[in-house]
């Protein structure tokens, strides 16, 4: 009997030992996935946060304009947009602002487009297009790299220009100067092939509009030449932290909303880290683990 107790003794020394390391390789194993992933969502962020975004959203107030109670024909909304630029201007710590048709990572918008030369524009990406105010790369800072922006004579009447962003001129006339080119721009329910031709005037920096990955294929139409277009969101660059002038901004802007209409305004900061936040909570949450 006591040899027998002996040997089993043995027998299950040698059961649980195994399972021990057992458990020790599923440990080290699961431990090295997590530090792996940890090490890429890490680098991922770091390549996320070096991404050139194309302005600099730090001093950049974003003011959405609700318009409520009937609608207003073209000269009542050229009047409107100057009344509510003119106040905006101000505003103690705006330094200066513009109209567009749209702001970063709050969607963009296309159009039919043509241009001379090649078969179909559609095949070679999605063409997003802004229509802006004058002092709109100045606010955003974003660059022109070649040419030139929107200036006093780009006015209704006059022939219409456009600015195009690096990326698009790369795409469109990759061997060519994008200076001078002429794109078709759609309208309603007129082809692009039979709009009138709108000039290249300049080439911008590329600017992240979207998600992260975007490809930076847009162009920047003046809006008094494209008041069709439309814009009611309005980008002011401040002197100081735009979160402070939220409040500031938004009272003074509301005095001169007619009717039912209404504003809102928020930084270009908190919607750029909104797009950001799975790599944040990727590496946090992995790093922890």
């Amino acid at each position: 009997m006591n040899a027998a107790l002996r040997s089993g003794a043995r027998f299950g020394a040698h059961h649980h030992a195994c399972g021990r390391r057992a458990l020790l390789v599923v440990q080290g194993g699961l431990s090295m996935a997590l530090l792996v992933s940890a090490a890429l969502f890490l680098r991922s962020l770091g390549n996320v946060q070096e991404l050139p975004i194309g302005y600099e959203p730090d001093r950049v107030l974003l003011v959405q304009v609700f318009p409520r109670g009937g609608s207003i024909d073209d000269d009542e909304r050229v009047a409107f947009r100057e009344r509510v630029l003119a106040h905006a201007r101000t505003v103690p710590g705006v330094q200066a602002g513009a109209w567009v048709s749209s702001v970063p990572f709050r969607g963009s918008t296309t159009t039919r487009l043509a241009v001379p030369g090649i078969d179909s524009v559609a095949l070679l990406g999605r063409f997003d297009y802004q229509t802006a105010g004058a002092d709109y790369f100045t606010a955003m800072v974003t660059r022109i790299v070649r040419g030139r922006s929107f200036n006093e004579t780009d006015r209704p009447g006059a022939p219409t220009v456009a600015v195009v962003s690096e990326g698009m001129a790369r795409r469109l006339w990759p061997d060519r100067d994008p200076i001078g080119q002429c794109m078709r721009i759609g309208s309603g329910d007129q082809p692009a092939e039979t709009m009138p031709c709108t000039t290249v005037v300049g080439v911008a920096e590329n600017a992240l509009y979207k998600p992260v990955a975007d490809r930076p294929f847009r162009y920047y139409l003046p809006l008094e030449q494209f008041p069709r277009f439309g814009a009611w969101q309005l980008v002011l660059r401040t002197t100081t932290d735009p979160a402070r002038l939220v409040d500031n901004v938004t009272r003074a802007l509301q005095t001169t909303m007619p009717g039912q209409s209404y504003v809102t305004a928020s930084t270009a900061r908190s919607h750029l880290d909104a797009q950001r936040r799975s790599w944040h909570l990727g590496a946090t949450l992995f790093t922890a683990f």
